[in-house]
């Protein structure tokens, strides 16, 4: 969804983006094993992150989305802590899910940036 908003807001780089980061997602989890799909999403992933970090350093919201950046990689990890050390599925889940929700708020940070005063 976050994709579709930014492509209305002509923000047609990051609508791109987050598209294609749905799209990888979708082709990997509809079998999810180990295999190239898996590295494409992974790699397609840390690539949209890293190009979002960068546009956020010309965005009028830089600091909100780093934030989001922050607390959304962070609850990664725990989830990724959870399920390899204490194997607690339902809670690792809980914490992948606030990932993707951080992450569609730091979105829109970044699709939002011009309607906010700092």
């Amino acid at each position: 969804l976050t994709s579709i908003e930014a492509f209305k807001k002509e923000k047609y780089d990051l609508a791109a983006a987050l598209g294609t980061v749905f799209l990888t997602s979708i082709n990997y989890w509809r079998n999810p094993i180990v295999c190239w799909r898996e590295q494409l999403d992974v790699s397609c992933v840390r690539l949209v992150l890293f190009c979002q970090i960068y546009s956020a350093f010309f965005s009028k919201n830089k600091n909100k989305f780093l934030l989001c950046a922050f607390f959304g990689v962070s609850s990664f990890g725990i989830s990724k802590y959870l399920y390899h050390s204490t194997n607690d599925m339902w809670k690792a889940a809980y914490f992948h899910a606030g990932l993707h929700l951080i992450g569609n708020i730091g979105n829109m940070y970044l699709i939002y940036d011009d309607c906010y005063d700092d």
